[in-house]
C-alpha cells in the first residue's frame, strides 16, 4: 500500500546542532563544522490498514551540513501525559512481544553500506549525501481498530574515541512520525472535557484552561479559538491558544492561556470556546465540520474603575459623617435655643419701707427748740 505523505515534502525540514553546541563540549570542537539533517518526509500516514497485512514506505535522510555524519536509525514510540504532553521512549525486551508497542511492528531496511554500533544500525553521511531508508509495518491480527503512532528516528552521534578519551556525543535527532490506522469499527468522539476560568476577574485579563478530551479510537487535529463577549454581544476580545494541533486517541490534551479585553468591559461577560476540526495536510477548517462550543458567564471590572470608584465611596462617606455631624450640631444648637427661651424671667426683690423723717408735730421732744 502506497503510504499517504501529510504535507508537502519538508526538505527543510532540519534539526542543526552548531558551533554553540561544541562549545559546550570542549574548545578543541569549537569550529567542529555545521552539523544538519533534514528528512524528505515529517508525517507519513497509512489508511485502512488490515491486521496482519504489510505496509511499506521511505523516508530519505540527508546531510545538509558541513561535516560528515554518523546518523543512528530505530524505530520509537510515543507516550502522552494527562495533560498531552509526548515523551518518547524506545522497546526494550519485554515491550518485543507486546502488541501494544508500534515500534515492534517496524522493519527497517538499511541500505548495504550501512554499519551497526551494537544492534543499533547507522549511516556514514558525507555532506549532501542523501540516502532513502525503506521500512515495513505489519500489525499484529489482534490490535484494536483505530490510529496507531510510531516514529523512525534518525539521530546524529559521534562515537567515543579511545584515542582522546572522549566520550559519545549526541548531537540531536529528527523523527518521522508515521500513523497507521487499522481497520474495524471506528470512533469518533471528542470532548471539550472541562473549561476552568475564574467567575469574578479584576482588571482587563483572565487565564483560562480547557480540557479537551479524545474518547475516540481515531487522532484528531483541531484549532481552539476564543471569544469575550459583552451583555449586547459586542466582541471585546479573541484568542487562538492551539492551531492545528493533535489531540491522540483516548488521550487529553490541556490548553492553557490568557485572554484580555482590548475594549472597555465591566459587568457580566461572555467567555465562549469553539474547537474546529482542520484537515490533516492542510492545516484549514474542514468545511461543514461540527464544531464544539462552550460558553460561561464570567464577571469583569477594570482595577482603575474600581480605585476611582472606591475613592468617591471614601469622598462620600467623608462628606456624609461631616454633614451628620454639622446636621447634629444645628440641632443641639436649636434646642438650646428653643429651651432658653422657654424659661420665665427671674423676679426681683422688693426694696425694704423706708421710715419717714419726724416732722414737729409727731409728738417728739427737740431739745434745740426747746419743744
Amino acid at each position: 500500500m502506497t503510504p499517504r505523505a501529510l504535507g508537502a515534502r519538508v526538505r527543510t525540514l532540519a534539526l542543526g546542532v552548531a558551533v554553540l553546541a561544541a562549545l559546550l563540549i570542549a574548545p578543541a570542537q569549537a569550529f567542529a563544522g555545521h552539523k544538519v539533517i533534514a528528512l524528505s518526509n515529517g508525517q507519513i500516514k497509512f489508511y485502512d490498514v488490515s491486521p496482519g497485512k504489510t505496509v511499506t514506505g521511505t523516508v530519505q535522510v540527508s546531510n545538509e551540513g558541513d561535516t560528515p555524519l554518523k546518523v543512528l536509525v530505530y524505530a520509537g514510540d510515543q507516550e502522552v501525559s494527562p495533560t498531552g504532553e509526548l515523551t518518547f521512549t524506545v522497546p526494550n525486551r519485554e515491550d518485543l512481544t507486546a502488541y501494544f508497542k508500534p515500534s515492534t511492528w517496524v522493519t527497517l531496511k538499511m541500505p548495504a553500506n550501512s554499519k551497526s554500533f551494537g544492534n543499533i544500525p547507522y549511516l556514514d553521511l558525507k555532506p549532501g549525501d542523501r540516502v532513502p531508508v525503506s521500512f515495513s509495518i505489519t500489525p499484529p491480527p489482534n490490535v484494536p481498530p483505530g490510529d496507531h503512532n510510531l516514529y523512525i528516528f534518525f539521530e546524529m552521534y559521534e562515537p567515543p574515541n579511545p584515542t582522546t578519551g572522549a566520550s559519545g556525543e549526541i548531537n540531536g535527532r529528527l523523527g518521522a512520525r508515521i500513523t497507521l490506522r487499522v481497520k474495524g469499527p471506528i470512533q469518533d468522539n471528542l470532548q471539550v472535557k472541562s473549561l476552568t476560568v475564574p467567575p469574578y476577574v479584576i482588571g482587563t485579563s483572565f487565564p483560562y484552561q480547557i480540557t479537551l478530551a479524545n474518547e475516540g479510537n481515531i487522532d484528531k487535529r483541531v484549532s481552539v479559538g476564543t471569544g469575550l463577549y459583552g451583555g449586547g454581544g459586542s466582541l471585546l476580545a479573541t484568542s487562538q491558544p492551539l492551531t492545528g494541533g493533535i489531540v491522540y486517541a483516548q488521550t487529553s490534551k490541556d490548553v492553557t492561556a490568557t485572554i484580555t479585553a482590548s475594549k472597555f468591559a465591566f459587568g457580566h461577560l461572555y467567555f465562549r470556546v469553539q474547537v474546529l476540526p482542520v484537515d490533516d495536510v492542510s492545516g484549514a477548517a474542514i468545511p461543514n465540520a461540527k464544531s464544539l462550543n462552550e460558553v460561561v458567564r464570567v464577571w469583569m471590572a477594570p482595577l482603575w474603575l474600581l480605585i476611582t470608584i472606591g475613592v468617591l465611596i471614601v469622598v462620600v462617606f467623608i462628606g456624609l459623617v461631616w454633614w451628620i455631624g454639622a446636621a447634629a450640631g444645628r440641632r443641639r444648637e436649636r434646642r438650646r435655643a428653643a429651651a432658653a427661651a422657654a424659661q420665665p424671667a427671674p423676679l426681683t426683690p422688693a426694696a425694704p419701707p423706708t421710715a419717714p423723717a419726724p416732722t414737729s408735730d409727731d409728738g417728739f421732744y427737740d431739745p434745740d427748740k426747746g419743744e
